[in-house]
């Protein structure tokens, strides 16, 4: 009996596992996404700043 249970929860934990494994490849793979966008922003924000600096004569610190 005790077997059987057994074997009735290791088929049911198997998908779920190998579900959950798909979704942290997934999170991994959007977090670069977003990881590579995000630093693409900051340099697009970054240089949007320099050229408001220069187009109103006004140093900009920390960029």
């Amino acid at each position: 009996m005790k077997d059987l249970v057994q074997q009735q929860v290791d088929g049911e934990m198997l998908p779920i596992y190998n579900r959950i494994k798909i979704e942290e490849h997934e999170r991994e793979k959007y977090q670069k996404k977003i990881q590579q966008e995000n630093e693409r922003l900051k340099e697009v924000q970054r240089k949007a700043q320099l050229e408001v600096g220069r187009v109103y004569g006004v140093r900009v610190y920390g960029v």
